[in-house]
Formats: structure tokens, C-alpha cells, sequence
């Protein structure tokens, strides 16, 4: 079976361990994707507001860009740019590295996710309700990487270290690799209950977000039935 380990106590004693400043924020409460830009600053969407908030290196956080419905996922692409899923509006917006806003692309389906191409300035992003996978250039040209059946409810993206695509269902918790074909690779299927959020990738391993019940969870990715 594939391994998933629930991490709760050794995750918070490592981050500790390595955390400087704490800082705390509750003017909008950001509290879905986050993104880090070219300089270190931090950004986080604020699915039940209306903005993507700032954080700087001393932790004041700004409200970078406001007016939104649902901003969900987010990703900056190499030139600053910051793309915004607005998951209700059905759209996904380009700021510029000022926060203008610089081109907005109606995207039927409910785009959620969202990450940088790992070969070029494309943005990958997820469709929930319309359940594909798909890449759009920065010229706002669209194409489908996948629409496999067992995508139900895709919100969750992340590359691992040999650029390989994984995606996350956030109704059924399940997690898959995404191959060239755009056929999905079973990895495996995250808690009992609730739904899977946003997931990354770091030392090999894929870190998921169980959102009901407040867990975060450690995927392996090579540990294959």
C-alpha cells in the first residue's frame, strides 16, 4: 500500500526549531494558497474574502491586491507576475509585480489551483467543478493537460525535484502523479474524512492538507504498490 503519515507533533517540534519570528494575522484572515515571490515575500488568498495579502521579511503583511470574490489558488510566473485564481468569478487575473492588474481570462469551471510551468511561463491550474487539469500561456492560450475520470474536485499542484506534475482531489483525498499522456498514476488516498487541500513538495517528500480534520499529512511519492 502506499505509505501516507499523519504528522502532527514531530512537524510542529521541527519547525520550532528553525522558526525565527511567529507572526500572527487576522485583518481578513488569509487562510488558503500561499506563494513566495522572487524576494522571499510571502502571499496567501483569502478564499472567504477578497484579497491576496502581502507578507514582507518582518512579517507586516499589506494587502496587496483586494476587490476579489473567491481568490484561491495563486502562482507568480518568472517575470513578478502574480496569477489569481478567482474561484467564484470563474477567472483567473494577472497582476504585475505592483499589484495592477494586467489581464483577466474567463475561465468556466471554477479555477482553483495553481503553479508555474516548470519548463516556460506557463500556468498550470485546476478546474474544480469542470474536473481538468489545464496550462494557459501568458498570451491567455489554453489547453487541456488533463481530463482523466478520476480527477474529482482537482485543486491541489505540485512538481517534485524531476519536474514531475502531482495533483490533489480535494473530494475524494486522493493524490496522483500526472503523466506526459495525461493519464493519472495512483499515489494515494489522504485521511478518512473531509477533503484534501493544498499539497507541496519538499525533501522528496508530498505534504498534504487534510481540512476537516486539521491535519497535515506526509505523502510518499516513490513508494509504489
Amino acid at each position: 500500500m502506499k505509505r501516507t503519515t499523519f504528522i502532527f507533533l514531530a512537524t510542529l517540534l521541527t519547525v520550532a526549531s528553525f522558526a525565527q519570528t511567529v507572526t500572527t494575522f487576522t485583518d481578513g484572515t488569509p487562510d488558503d494558497a500561499i506563494a513566495i515571490d522572487a524576494n522571499g515575500d510571502i502571499y496567501a488568498s483569502n478564499f472567504i474574502g477578497d484579497a491576496v495579502f502581502k507578507f514582507d521579511s518582518n512579517g507586516t503583511a499589506t494587502a496587496f491586491v483586494s476587490g476579489l470574490n473567491t481568490p484561491n489558488g495563486i502562482g507568480f510566473d518568472s517575470n513578478g507576475n502574480l496569477y489569481v485564481s478567482d474561484f467564484s468569478a470563474t477567472e483567473i487575473l494577472r497582476y504585475d509585480s505592483n499589484g495592477v492588474l494586467d489581464n483577466t481570462i474567463a475561465i468556466p469551471g471554477n479555477p482553483s489551483g495553481m503553479i508555474k510551468a516548470w519548463d516556460n511561463d506557463d500556468m498550470i491550474y485546476t478546474r474544480f467543478t469542470a474536473n481538468t487539469i489545464n496550462r494557459i500561456t501568458p498570451g491567455g492560450d489554453i489547453t487541456e493537460v488533463s481530463s482523466d475520470a478520476a480527477l474529482n474536485g482537482p485543486v491541489g499542484l505540485a512538481y517534485d525535484d524531476d519536474n514531475n506534475l502531482y495533483v490533489a482531489n480535494y473530494i475524494s483525498r486522493e493524490v496522483f502523479k500526472v503523466l506526459p499522456n495525461g493519464d493519472l498514476e495512483y499515489i494515494a488516498t489522504v485521511g478518512t474524512v473531509g477533503n484534501l487541500g493544498f499539497i507541496a513538495y519538499g525533501h522528496g517528500m508530498l505534504w498534504g492538507t487534510g481540512i476537516n480534520d486539521h491535519k497535515i499529512y506526509l505523502i510518499d511519492p516513490a513508494d509504489i504498490d
